[in-house]
C-alpha cells in the first residue's frame, strides 16, 4: 500500500511537470545535494586512530573549476583530513603522549560518473599526500609521532577526470603498522 502512494504521488509530480511544460512557461531544474558520515574512533591491539587531541576525524572537502573549454573538472584544493595514533586502555586515551607509527597507502578508491568506486589506475587524475609527500601505495612512511595530514593533489595522469557536474568521492585506505 505504501509503494501504492509513493508510486502514485511521483506520477502526480511528473504529471503537473509535463503539465507546467506544456504551457510554455520557462522552468529550470537542478539536484542539490548533501552528505555526510559519521566519524569513526578505530581501536585495535590497545591503540586508536582519532583527529588531533583526541578528535573526530572529520572528511575532506574538493574544490574545483572546470578547464577552458568547459568539458573537464580542474581540482583546484582540497582540505586536509588529519589523524594520530594514541594507546587506548579500552575507556581513556592518553592524547598527551602519541604513538610512534609507520603508515602506507594501501588502496585509493575513486567515484565514477555512475558514483561507483574504483581502484584508481596509476594513469589517475588524483594523488594522495601525507604531510606534503605524495604517497605511493605499498610504500611505508618513515616513523613519525605526531599528527598526519592527508590531502589530495592534481596529479599528472589524465583517466578518471571529472566531467562538469559530477560528485566525486575520494577514498583513500592507509595501514598503521609498526605502533609503539
Amino acid at each position: 500500500m505504501k509503494k501504492i502512494k509513493i508510486l502514485a504521488t511521483t506520477l502526480a509530480i511528473i504529471s503537473m511537470q509535463n503539465a507546467t511544460a506544456a504551457a510554455g512557461v520557462n522552468v529550470a531544474s537542478n539536484s542539490f545535494v548533501w552528505h555526510g558520515q559519521v566519524p569513526v574512533a578505530v581501536m585495535t591491539n590497545g591503540f586508536i586512530i582519532t583527529g588531533p587531541g583526541g578528535a573526530p576525524i572529520t572528511q575532506g572537502e574538493l574544490a574545483f573549476s572546470l578547464n577552458g573549454a568547459g568539458d573537464e573538472g580542474i581540482l583546484l584544493s582540497s582540505s586536509t583530513i588529519d589523524f594520530n595514533v594514541f594507546p587506548f586502555n579500552g575507556t581513556t586515551t592518553d592524547i598527551d603522549d602519541p604513538a610512534t607509527y609507520n603508515y602506507e597507502l594501501t588502496s585509493f578508491k575513486v567515484s565514477n560518473e555512475d558514483g561507483i568506486l574504483n581502484e584508481q589506475l596509476s594513469t589517475g587524475y588524483y594523488d594522495v599526500y601525507a604531510n606534503a609527500s605524495k604517497l605511493n601505495k605499498a610504500t611505508k612512511s618513515s616513523d613519525t609521532d605526531g599528527v598526519t595530514r592527508l590531502s589530495i593533489h592534481a596529479g599528472s595522469g589524465t583517466t578518471n577526470r571529472p566531467a562538469p557536474g559530477q560528485y566525486v568521492s575520494l577514498h583513500a585506505t592507509i595501514l598503521i603498522t609498526n605502533i609503539h
